[in-house]
């Protein structure tokens, strides 16, 4: 009887061995995505900044050339 015990514990830690390592792995690919995000994020907020620096001091530079 204890043997069949001792089996079914085996079996039972196996188990959650084996759903702890995927929950480790599911966490692992969440956290390396969530940071890939976040550095495009980051790259297209400074690009679009740059952007509209420059597209305003067009505006301002050519604000003289207008004619009423």
């Amino acid at each position: 009887m204890h043997i069949m015990n001792s089996t079914a514990q085996n079996s039972s830690d196996h188990k959650e061995a084996a759903m702890n390592e995927k929950i480790y792995k599911a966490m692992s690919r969440s956290g390396v995505s969530n940071l890939i995000i976040g550095i495009i994020l980051i790259a297209t907020g400074v690009g679009c900044g740059i952007l509209a620096i420059i597209s305003g001091a067009r505006l301002l530079k050519r604000r003289g050339e207008i004619t009423f």
